[in-house]
């Protein structure tokens, strides 16, 4: 049976016009007292993924480290290109906190070797504590149509699990 790889790439952005005057430029640190990060464009990485909990079968993997870019942003949001096969997808970002609603939205059709259709949700969040770094989690559900979708376990199953991400 083939497993199920979920690249889970989390990716952050920068903003690429110039600040107005008084402000730091993008990708810079906030001034003293200010906790208001955000991220720098370019390549990132992926990293220290943990485990939270799962209830999924061990054919389900949840997720792998991984480089992913970062090709846009502002104080209100970020744009990512992850490069796991998934569609990019836009942040929210609020504080240096960011929401990364339905991260990844995949079908997985086995058809018509094997009669399971897989679909996976993930969602993230976490806070960046520079323009280089932030941790967060993300959490996902799989769920499962078909005659054989207890090859891969019950469903629907999820996981959570932290990560780590880094400027390169």
């Amino acid at each position: 049976m083939s497993k199920i790889t979920l690249a889970l790439l989390l990716v952050a952005c920068t903003n690429t016009t110039n600040p107005p005057p008084g402000n730091p430029p993008p990708g810079n640190p906030p001034p003293p007292g200010s906790t208001d990060y955000v991220p720098r464009i370019g390549a990132w990485d992926y990293s220290q993924v943990t485990l939270v909990t799962s209830t999924s079968n061990s054919s389900v993997n949840n997720g792998e480290a991984g480089n992913f870019g970062i090709d846009s942003a502002s104080a209100t949001g970020f744009h990512v290109l992850p490069d796991d096969g998934n569609m990019a997808f836009s942040c929210s970002l609020s504080h240096s906190a960011f929401d990364c609603p339905n991260r990844i939205a995949q079908v997985i059709d086995y058809r018509p070797n094997i009669d399971a259709v897989l679909t996976i949700h993930v969602d993230a969040n976490g806070t960046f504590s520079s323009a280089t770094r932030a941790s967060g989690s993300q959490d996902a559900t799989v769920d499962c149509s078909g005659s054989a979708c207890s090859t891969y376990g019950a469903f629907p199953c999820d996981f959570t699990q932290d990560f780590v991400i880094s400027a390169l």
